[in-house]
């Protein structure tokens, strides 16, 4: 049942993100908005079915997110010789994790004080 409901997260992902590209908003604020749009619906997931684990819905919703390749041509960049590409794709990496962490912090923070989580 976590996997369908982290799936579903996913999707609303995806639809947080193209809502905000239509709006124009930059890639920190896109992945921050998705973030905390998901880890909201998989906290109330969770006080709805409290056999759910909101924990692992989240953690699986989130792949989507991670800059994995960022990191990874951040690192071949930087190999090769090119050192101000790699640094610069190496902080948009780095960036993104942050939106991600905020994003998740806030969706946390926000079902403890209204009483779940």
């Amino acid at each position: 049942i976590d996997a369908l409901i982290s799936g579903l997260c996913g999707i609303v992902i995806g639809l947080c993100l193209t809502w905000m590209s239509r709006v124009g908003s930059n890639v920190f604020f896109k992945t921050l908005a998705a973030s905390a749009v998901s880890a909201l619906l998989a906290l109330t997931a969770e006080i709805l079915l409290p056999i759910l684990s909101s924990d692992l819905i989240i953690i699986g919703a989130y792949m989507a997110l991670v800059p994995g390749v960022a990191f990874t041509n951040a690192l071949r960049d930087i190999m090769a010789g090119d050192m101000v590409s790699g640094i610069a794709k190496l902080a948009e990496g780095i960036f993104i994790a942050v939106a991600i962490a905020l994003g998740t912090g806030f969706a946390m923070s926000l079902a403890r004080f209204f009483g779940g989580g």
